[in-house]
């Protein structure tokens, strides 16, 4: 977790012993919202309030109950203004990553909008902004995140905070070209894409942004997809019409062909499915070739159907595992990506599967 994300979290942890007075618990939720919407200087505001709020409270307390407390929200304070410094910085930070060597970065594809959900009983003497704050955590909250406002769909709702993502990348990249007089390979990768529209309008942004630092689409860099849902797989033909490149997220693919929840699956019944034979194996582990691998190989010949020079990957824990990985190599894919520690049996197992499969 980011340290602003660390931030974040302490800023709506668990209180102290001794029950928060319920206008100071929601000025400081209010406060974490805001920023995370990069609204610091009303975050800031909210905290104060609390603050005083609580120091107003804390005179009537035990002294111990209050010294408790309200060192509890001076930390909070603290907490505040490291993760103020760290957003503010945020772009310096990523400006002066070393990508002298080939990187793919995906944009945000997260599915915790829920976490900002909370009981808000009793807080509706507030002030009308508050209450306004809470309606709009209201709208935002979904009852799947899963399968809600992730991936594309964010950027699309929300595309500046794609178009940040794509400035800090972009800006990162020509401050390489111009400290080393040489560009790094560059690959953005637009996750959770359903229709060739989504991916278009990403593209778009992406090559706009990318120009204010003269970086030209298709020699300094590259914009791709991740293939993650069933229908991706049945119209790659179209998607690829938009991508530069393909790459299979697995784990996602895999929960939704299945219709699995994994962390719920894998807790509940894939033990005893594989038991009773009625999988082969968890199909986290070890890819599905049957239903998943019919999805990736019908993907594969389609989008290079569209764009002959399409490089297709995978990326997920599938990219580490030795027999999915020489599954890939037999649907023509170009490379797998995958968790550090996996790297080294992912090559051996990528260097297996080109000798088994060697043309003679």
């Amino acid at each position: 977790m980011t340290q602003l994300g660390q931030g974040l979290a302490t800023l709506v942890s668990a209180q102290p012993a001794g029950e928060l007075p319920v206008e100071a618990d929601l000025r400081l939720r209010i406060a974490a919202t805001l920023l995370e919407k990069g609204e610091l200087a009303q975050a800031r505001t909210e905290f104060e309030l609390a603050l005083a709020i609580y120091r107003q409270t804390g005179l009537r307390t035990s002294e111990g109950d209050a010294l408790t407390g309200l060192g509890w929200l001076e930390q909070r304070a603290m907490n505040l203004a490291a993760a103020q410094a760290h957003l503010t910085d945020a772009l310096t930070i990523q400006r002066e990553l070393n990508l002298q060597h080939g990187v793919t970065l995906t944009l945000i594809n997260l599915a915790n909008v829920h976490e900002l959900q909370g009981d808000f009983s009793g807080a509706y003497n507030l002030r009308r902004e508050a209450l306004d704050v809470l309606e709009r955590i209201e709208l935002l909250s979904e009852s799947n995140p899963m399968l809600g406002t992730r991936g594309v769909r964010l950027g699309i709702l929300y595309p500046e905070i794609f178009e940040m993502q794509a400035r800090a990348i972009f800006a990162a990249a020509a401050a390489v070209r111009e400290r080393s007089g040489a560009m790094p390979e560059l690959e953005v990768m637009i996750p959770l894409v359903d229709y060739e529209r989504e991916l278009e309008l990403m593209r778009e942004l992406m090559i706009s942004v990318a120009g204010e630092y003269d970086l030209v689409h298709g020699q300094d860099y590259l914009v791709g997809t991740m293939i993650e849902l069933p229908r991706a797989c049945f119209l790659a033909d179209q998607i690829a019409h938009q991508a530069d490149f393909f790459s299979f997220g697995t784990n996602d693919l895999t929960q939704m062909a299945f219709g699995y929840s994994r962390d719920d699956a894998e807790r509940s019944f894939l033990a005893i499915y594989v038991e009773k034979g009625i999988l082969p194996q968890n199909p986290f582990q070890t890819l599905d070739r049957d239903g998943v691998g019919r999805l990736m190989k019908m993907a594969v010949e389609d989008g290079r159907a569209a764009r002959p020079n399409l490089e297709v990957g995978i990326c997920g824990e599938h990219g580490g595992d030795p027999a999915s990985i020489d599954f890939c190599h037999m649907i023509g894919q170009n490379y797998v990506s995958c968790s550090p520690f996996r790297v080294p049996i992912a090559r051996l197992a990528a260097a297996h599967s080109a000798i088994k499969h060697m043309v003679k």
